[in-house]
């Protein structure tokens, strides 16, 4: 795949999580209702969330500080991995958090996003990152 195609999602990926992150943090309740997601735990949780998405999103954007590295194809595919095992592992966790009650149904986009996006880093790490 190449990295230009690699680097769009990656650019689109670091938005949606540091938008929505910086949304949970700021303005936890705002965001709540417009997800249609109940608030059911004291607020400094939900920014707690939103500071770990942030940093998720951040991470996307790290390998472009060093883009004319000679090591930018690797810095590329280890965030590609990182976030996608993150990705995965939220997923499972939401999944499982769900099934058995601990987080209302209205959940459910997060793991499929997470998922979506895990499988999604898969692909292009399986396909191979080029110039």
């Amino acid at each position: 795949m190449k990295q230009k195609t690699v680097v769009l999602f990656m650019l689109f990926a670091a938005a949606m999580d540091a938008g929505t992150g910086m949304g949970l943090l700021f303005f936890p309740e705002t965001v709540l209702q417009l997800m249609g997601l109940p608030i059911s735990v004291p607020l400094v949780f939900v920014r707690w969330i939103g500071l770990f998405v942030t940093m998720t999103g951040i991470w996307y954007l790290l390998p472009l500080a060093k883009h004319k590295d000679a090591h930018f194809t690797e810095l590329l595919k280890l965030v590609l991995l990182g976030t996608a095992i993150l990705r995965a592992l939220v997923a499972c966790f939401l999944i499982w958090a769900m099934s058995f009650n601990h987080l209302d149904m209205p959940w459910w986009p997060v793991p499929v996003t997470d998922w979506g996006f895990a499988i999604a880093q898969a692909v292009m790490l399986l396909k191979g990152v080029r110039p």
